[in-house]
């Protein structure tokens, strides 16, 4: 199914109203230098501390996914809105094999989506997360389907997050041991 730029945009707000009445920040962002196409910018919930966030520590403080709506090929009987994000953690201490052995086994756990993952230009693996939500075609994507599969990957982020800050302490105090 194609949508129109302003059909997409009109479901993602109304997705971003619904997610901000229960306390979820969410924003569309129009297509423009910032989204390739016309997009949802959503805060996922985190148990992290954020007393001290600030403009210079958002990036890694905040764990921000985003959200757009998938154009099928006709004719379609659902719609898809495809969320993504980038844990923001070290996942370098850890070799290619240790990190995608961790990857599978956090997979085994997440009830929404799967992590992955990926190199950046710089050649830096990064590890991601993404979930899709699905729905009827003809109707609205229901809410609070939506925002449980956000509920869920804020959960499934702090726990990747927390696994690989504590796998580069536990490298750091490894090489401070010897």
């Amino acid at each position: 199914m194609a949508y129109t730029e302003e059909e997409k945009k009109e479901e993602l707000k109304r997705l971003a109203e619904f997610l901000n009445s229960v306390e979820i920040p969410a924003e569309v962002l129009e297509k423009g230098p910032y989204a390739a196409a016309v997009s949802l910018l959503i805060s996922l919930p985190t148990v992290e501390d954020q007393a001290d966030l600030t403009e210079e520590n958002a990036a890694e403080k905040l764990h921000l996914a985003t959200a757009h709506l998938v154009d099928l090929e006709e004719p379609a009987t659902v719609k898809y809105l495809s969320l993504y994000t980038q844990v923001r953690a070290d996942a370098g201490v850890l070799s290619e094999s240790e990190l995608l052995s961790l990857i599978n086994e956090i997979n085994q756990g997440v009830r929404v989506g799967h992590f992955y993952c990926s190199r950046v230009e710089t050649g830096e693996r990064m590890v991601q997360y993404r979930a899709s939500v699905m729905g009827a075609a003809e109707l609205p994507l229901d809410e609070g389907v939506a925002a449980s599969a956000v509920l869920e990957m804020g959960i499934g982020y702090d726990h990747m997050k927390s696994v690989l800050t504590e796998s580069a302490h536990s490298e750091k105090r490894e090489g401070e041991k010897e």
